[in-house]
């Protein structure tokens, strides 16, 4: 309770730098174009090649490295995308803090500009995710916590490497360094995050589930079925834009104020140094 609560100060206050820009919460929506295209592509590759098929228990090793290598390609490339359009924000909310006015143009111009940088960290994020996936998914007991517990640690330690790619214009190795030296430097040797825009927006679906149980059981209308379906649909993506955006506003509050000590008149230093805790 008390991670969701700091969480949504974060997220009221990261509103009100949003609300300045609001025509950032395209970039989510373009991204998720993409990212569906993207998955409409490999999906109709790989029933057309066979390859998702491959990953029965029946296949051989070969088919089956050969499924892994379709999977990864089709997680990079989605990495790809969203750590793209993430940029753009962040590049937007990193010139809002510093006292400019940032347009759609700008962010997508910085994005473009380090796009060679953007796709190798991609490729690093791609592969500790999949790694990561894969040790989780496994049978062995305790892999999956063994999992959780890396990820946490790699979700903090990469944590400002796309402002500093972007804004400091470093590649992805030295970013991972540099990121890692800004949180030692501002919270401490060893933390973790108390907050959680994730929980939060998983929270905020929680909503659709009832609705799905009364579509699902005979005692309602199936009439009301296609319109239950749309409005879930939608409602979902609307939370999707509005936590990627907010999420990627954040990251450069949080960027701004370990790289230089600026707190936005939005947040209070307090509010800043409480978002991580010692572990």
């Amino acid at each position: 309770m008390g991670k969701i609560a700091i969480t949504i100060s974060l997220m009221k206050a990261s509103w009100q730098i949003l609300k300045k820009d609001k025509e950032l919460l395209l970039l989510p929506v373009i991204s998720g174009v993409f990212c569906l295209s993207s998955m409409t592509i490999f999906i109709v590759q790989g029933l057309e090649h066979g390859w998702l098929q491959w990953f029965a228990e029946n296949a051989a090793a070969q088919q089956k490295n050969t499924a892994y290598l379709f999977m990864f390609l089709f997680y990079y490339c989605n990495y790809l995308i969203i750590i793209f359009f993430n940029s753009a924000i962040i590049a937007c909310a990193v010139i809002r803090l510093n006292g400019g006015n940032p347009t759609l143009g700008d962010g997508l111009q910085a994005a473009v500009n380090r796009l060679p940088h953007i796709a190798g960290w991609a490729l690093i994020a791609a592969t500790i995710g999949f790694l990561l996936g894969m040790v989780e998914s496994g049978s062995q007991r305790g892999r999956g916590l063994i999992a959780r517990v890396l990820g946490i640690s790699w979700s903090v330690i990469s944590y400002f490497v796309i402002p500093l790619i972007v804004v400091e214009k470093t590649n992805p190795l030295f970013a991972m360094d540099f990121s890692m030296e800004m949180m030692r430097r501002t919270w401490g040797e060893q933390v973790i995050g108390k907050f959680s825009f994730g929980l939060l927006f998983a929270l905020f679906s929680l909503p659709v589930f009832p609705i799905l149980f009364l579509l699902l059981s005979k005692t309602w209308d199936a009439s009301y079925f296609l319109p239950s379906i749309v409005f879930i649909v939608i409602y979902l993506i609307i939370l999707s834009i509005f936590q990627s955006a907010l999420q990627a506003i954040f990251n450069a509050v949080m960027y701004v104020f370990a790289r230089d000590g600026k707190v936005p008149d939005e947040f209070s230093v307090e509010q800043l140094r409480s978002v991580m805790r010692q572990v």
